[in-house]
């Protein structure tokens, strides 16, 4: 399976678009801006790994505007 990964810069912040690439499931990777209100689906345990992952989660949008734009979960990383 071939799979893509895009990278934004931290001026494009577009989540209704970023929804759009992900239903096509291209990934992507953003700089998280605003104060985004999520809830905490799964969480695995990085150990602080060689990579320099610090933690790994799955959220979900919780303010029901910016959901109407992103419906569906997502990965987080830092």
């Amino acid at each position: 399976m071939n799979r893509e990964l895009t990278t934004f810069d931290q001026g494009y912040f577009d989540l209704k678009r970023l929804y759009q690439i992900n239903e096509i499931e291209v990934y992507f990777v953003i700089r998280q801006r605003g104060n985004l209100q999520y809830q905490i689906i799964s969480e695995s345990d990085t150990m602080h790994n060689a990579d320099g992952i610090l933690s790994d989660q799955v959220l979900s949008f919780t303010n029901y505007f910016i959901k109407q734009k992103y419906p569906a979960i997502y990965r987080h990383f830092t």
